[in-house]
């Protein structure tokens, strides 16, 4: 016997829990669909960075706006609704330059958006470590960006999960979809051992997605891309800040572990973590923040995040009750409040005030 539902969703990261949790509160019957565990492919590889504005007026600017706004709100009804704090972090963003022609170009893109209103500030080397004492020596300038934060996405994918399952959302997590048949009015899928009849579907299977849009001849334009990334510990915390150092960035949690990130390798779809990368990233993190190499080292992992030239969100073309959510590359945390809310209403009312139906 078919399981039934409103709508299939295909992937439970943080992009799939989130439509589920919010079609969920609405009263929208949801099958999650999950090849693996939930939330443990490019969900658990990023370090949960926010970053609130970039410059121009591009849509996904608007989604950023939005996400950072959702945030606060999002992590405190998911913690008392399910006791998991995911740790909503404003923290700020420290960007540390110690070449003269990199800040000189970065001097000018934090200048236009301050005169459009995002709160960042320009501080000497002096100034830098009033505000974080333990960066290194060897910089000229850094920009302090006041709106970025940080979530503990781990456990933010976790709530997200258990708030949908309180509301009747069923995961079935281990089951890769094998056959997918769509009409205009239904959805017909085999996840693993499951038969699912449903009346629209989402794919949101990050690098996955490919494979499921083939089943349907659709083409989603996704590859895979490996990112390692380093978890230390250290008591007391020496960071107050999000501290960015050339490609390289550093979390602090609450607790004194300090997250790493992350490389970017187009390595097709192999996870595994490499002495180079790690080394890689532990040289970049010493240089930043000297005063690491006393930390403990905790482990290292990595995950595949879906590349495409923008984020995918929309409707699928040629389909009334089809869409995708995914290619959000290395700002899936940070849009996923936004995301989710953009396809809870193209399902609901065929329309989004942040972009439209086609993405």
């Amino acid at each position: 016997m078919a399981l039934t539902a409103d709508v299939l969703v295909i992937g439970a990261g943080i992009i799939g829990c989130g439509i589920a949790y919010e079609l969920a509160k609405a009263g929208v019957r949801v099958v999650i669909a999950e090849r693996g565990d939930i939330g443990r492919e490019s969900s658990w590889a990023g370090a949960g960075v926010c970053i609130a504005q970039r410059p121009g007026h591009h849509w996904l600017n608007r989604l950023r706006n939005e996400s950072q706004r959702l945030y606060p709100q999002w992590v405190d009804e998911l913690k008392e609704q399910t006791g998991i704090d995911a740790e909503w972090c404003p923290c700020g963003r420290l960007e540390l330059f110690g070449d003269e022609s990199e800040w000189q170009k970065a001097t000018q893109v934090a200048q236009s958006l301050r005169e459009s209103g995002v709160a960042v500030d320009v501080l000497t080397a002096e100034e830098v470590r009033k505000v974080e004492p333990t960066v290194t020596e060897q910089i000229v300038r850094a920009l302090l960006w006041h709106d970025d934060a940080h979530v503990r996405n781990p456990r933010l994918v976790r709530a997200l999960a258990l708030a949908a399952m309180r509301r009747n959302a069923t995961f079935l997590p281990h089951s890769p979809v094998l056959s997918l048949c769509l009409s205009d009015r239904s959805v017909e899928a085999q996840a693993g051992n499951e038969r699912i009849s449903a009346g629209s579907l989402v794919i949101a299977a990050g690098c996955w997605s490919n494979f499921v849009g083939a089943m349907l001849g659709v083409d989603i334009p996704v590859a895979p891309v490996r990112g390692q990334i380093v978890l230390l510990e250290t008591m007391p915390t020496l960071l107050r800040h999000i501290v960015e150092w050339g490609d390289v960035y550093l979390v602090p949690r609450r607790d004194g572990k300090v997250l790493v990130g992350a490389t970017v390798e187009f390595v097709g779809y192999d996870k595994r973590t490499t002495a180079e990368g790690v080394a890689m990233l532990l040289r970049a993190a010493l240089q930043a923040v000297p005063s690491l190499t006393q930390a403990r080292f905790v482990t290292a992992w990595a995950g595949l995040r879906p590349y495409a030239e923008r984020p995918l969100i929309g409707q699928i073309a040629g389909s009334a009750n089809a869409f995708v959510a995914t290619g959000h590359f290395r700002i899936g945390i940070q849009l996923a409040p936004a995301t989710a809310l953009v396809i809870r209403d193209f399902l609901l009312t065929g329309e989004s005030d942040l972009i439209s139906p086609s993405g």
